[in-house]
């Protein structure tokens, strides 16, 4: 008996790598320019040099670490990423969110032991409290299908735009 896939990619980065990577390279950045380059770290150039080697080296980790393919199947949601593997049963979802980040449109699962989005306001708030308790897909009609055939309807539907 042949077993139904779905296999994605992640559609955008983890909000907290995000932030937290790009301020932890802005450090390491300026650890290492203030004393091997002291004329250069008060030089006009010292900004935006910085704001591109954060970016990138934020891009980079990103790639390395954290992207990678998703499978969703009738047993649930496997995360296949070089670091932190993980396995999401259905059962164990608690809410399938409809957001936007940016402008990427994604859907959420929050795990058991996640704090489910009461409201569409603040998403930053949301990431924040829900560490290592969300997954996250690509907002696609075939995704969509296989979500709510599995789990059910989302919870919350926030973007508005067809598809």
């Amino acid at each position: 008996m042949e077993r139904r896939q779905h296999i994605t990619q992640t559609p955008c980065f983890y909000p907290w790598f995000e932030y937290g990577s790009f301020f932890l390279s802005w450090l390491v950045y300026m650890a290492l320019t203030i004393p091997f380059f002291p004329g250069f770290a008060e030089s006009f150039w010292a900004f935006p040099v910085g704001i591109i080697f954060c970016g990138v080296g934020t891009f980079l980790l990103g790639m390395r670490f954290l992207w990678g393919d998703i499978i969703l199947s009738e047993d649930g949601v496997k995360c296949c990423r070089r670091i932190g593997n993980r396995f999401l049963r259905w059962e164990d979802v608690i809410q399938v969110a409809a957001i936007r980040h940016d402008s990427t449109r994604i859907l959420v699962l929050v795990e058991k032991g996640g704090v489910p989005m009461k409201a569409p306001k603040s998403h930053f708030l949301f990431f924040l409290r829900n560490p290592r308790k969300l997954v996250f897909l690509p907002d696609d009609k075939n995704t969509r299908a296989f979500v709510a055939e599995f789990y059910g309807p989302e919870d919350i539907r926030e973007p508005k735009d067809s598809y």
